[in-house]
């Protein structure tokens, strides 16, 4: 949003993880579902934790396929939060604003990451002007997968 009021401003733009699409390819309706029951329903929340703190492998491997996020991540927020974050990502206009983006911006993605493959996340990465875009094969936990390899592809971007 800052780069696209003041893009003189920023010199360089990074996105890591982020589904950029545009809102009428469709979610699937699963992601559809489940973004509703985390807005609308405090009780999610509570559920998810104590699934993920217990020690129930079958429940946590249902909630890892049936969530497309880290379960580290969700076990530490709060899932309206995360459901709101989500609704909007997913309802967004992008395009019109990744085609304004002049920046010279770096796009890294995870190619196991579901919550960007199966909602077309990477279908707005071509619009970008002026785009390095990089995959890692890991889900939406780029720094927690490929620590160095992500610092070195920024600080490589940063000082080109």
């Amino acid at each position: 949003e800052y780069t696209i009021r003041f893009p003189k401003e920023v010199e360089k733009l990074i996105i890591i993880s982020v589904p950029l699409r545009n809102p009428k390819s469709g979610s699937p309706l699963s992601y559809k579902f489940l973004i509703w029951l985390g807005v609308n329903f405090y009780f999610v929340d509570r559920v998810i934790k104590k699934i993920l703190n217990s020690n129930h492998q079958y429940l946590k491997t249902v909630i890892k396929n049936l969530i497309p996020m880290d379960p580290g991540f969700l076990k530490n927020s709060d899932a309206k939060s995360v459901a709101l974050c989500c609704k909007d990502l997913l309802a967004h206009n992008w395009p019109e604003e990744t085609q304004s983006i002049i920046n010279k911006t770096l796009i890294a993605y995870g190619t196991k990451d579901q919550a960007i493959v199966r909602t077309h996340g990477t279908e707005l990465y071509k619009h970008f002007q002026n785009a390095k875009i990089i995959s890692f094969a890991c889900n939406h936990s780029i720094p927690v997968k490929y620590p160095k390899r992500l610092a070195r592809e920024i600080l490589e971007f940063i000082e080109y």
